[in-house]
């Protein structure tokens, strides 16, 4: 289950009803939805998607999105580590 905890309460459309501190999975599946939906049009443009090049674009976005993340992470536990010896 995906996990935000950063803010103790999501905006109400993306929060969990049982939890307001996780992702509802209606937003955990239209998230999940999009690949589909992608490919969909992409074919209904006439654009053929074999298996391996699904493969490779599907690696291609997870690794972009966990550098991202894994930047603004380190770029955020920089910032909060120069900001305690400040004080």
């Amino acid at each position: 289950m995906l996990m935000y905890n950063e803010v103790k309460t999501l905006p109400a459309l993306i929060a969990s009803s049982s939890n307001p501190q996780e992702l509802s999975a209606t937003f955990q599946g239209a998230l999940i939805a999009i690949v589909p939906i992608v490919i969909h049009i992409m074919q209904a443009q006439g654009i053929q998607i074999t298996e391996t090049t699904l493969i490779d674009i599907v690696q291609q976005v997870t690794s972009i999105v966990s550098i991202c993340v894994m930047l603004f992470g380190a770029m955020r536990k920089l910032f909060n580590f120069v900001k305690s010896l400040v004080k």
